[in-house]
């Protein structure tokens, strides 16, 4: 039968079609995924198409190496082995061929092109670029980035590490002492040695604090030696000790032996 040839290229370019456009739908995924994580890194984002069409070709030579006859055969039993059989005899006109032919065209009124895609495939691939899309618009609207994440988390870890040194501050301490055995006499135990606990959080709260200029000016260009002086002193130039009078005056000379004497002996009692 004249014509077949183009019957069976037609054929194999249809499920070429059909087979394409999971292929696509997976670039479309590759190139969303690629753009959102290069975007909230802040990272050339355009690079994105570079996997997506390096996934798109690979695919695209995979199913191309498909033999598209036998596809259709395995999806339609009552095919199987006719369609191979009518398209290695396309070119060929006899009375076997040409009745071959003619059953084949009647049973190929009957395949459609969406029994080789999978609904379910398609769904899950349609929900993902939904969602990445819905994704990649969050982080342009919110103008969210990877930095704002790490100021974030810096943030709770040390918000974590503060409520923990202030919660197992005293079991630390006492800890420390028992391995030094034990508190003993003139050994205090304070167990509110971190303070109180609201004090941990002024460090999280922003401080605004308004330095004013001193009026005493400073100036580096203008530091001059300083200033020789002489200095006087103030301590005597002869120092002695004087007798006291009044021990000499109010005891007589004839008396002065008598009362040393009695001096002597109180220091000896």
């Amino acid at each position: 039968m004249r014509g077949f040839q183009k019957v069976v290229d037609e054929i194999r370019w249809s499920v070429a079609q059909v087979l394409l456009i999971p292929t696509l739908l997976n670039g479309v995924i590759a190139f969303l995924l690629f753009y959102t994580v290069l975007s909230y890194f802040n990272f050339y984002p355009m690079l994105s198409f570079v996997p997506a069409v390096v996934l798109v070709i690979y695919q695209t030579i995979q199913f191309l190496r498909i033999d598209k006859i036998k596809l259709v055969e395995r999806y339609y039993p009552a095919l199987h082995e006719k369609l191979r059989t009518a398209a290695d005899y396309a070119n060929q006109s006899d009375i076997m061929v040409d009745e071959l032919h003619k059953e084949v065209l009647h049973d190929v009124r009957d395949v459609a092109t969406s029994a080789f895609l999978s609904r379910t495939n398609l769904a899950k691939k349609t929900f993902a670029v939904i969602l990445l899309s819905f994704v990649l618009l969050s982080i342009t609207h919110f103008n969210l980035d990877s930095e704002s994440l790490k100021l974030k988390i810096k943030e709770k870890i040390a918000q974590a590490i503060d409520k923990a040194l202030v919660e197992k501050g005293d079991s630390i301490f006492n800890n420390t002492l028992e391995q030094r055995g034990g508190s003993g006499v003139g050994v205090g135990i304070n167990t509110d040695i971190f303070g109180k606990q609201n004090l941990a959080k002024l460090g999280d709260e922003q401080l605004d604090v308004l330095i004013n200029p001193a009026s005493v000016e400073f100036k580096i260009g203008k530091i001059e030696d300083p200033e020789k002086k002489d200095f006087q002193s103030v301590f005597p130039t002869d120092v002695y000790l004087e007798q006291s009078k009044t021990y000499e005056e109010n005891i007589p000379k004839e008396q002065q032996e008598l009362v040393k004497k009695y001096f002597k002996e109180l220091g000896k009692g």
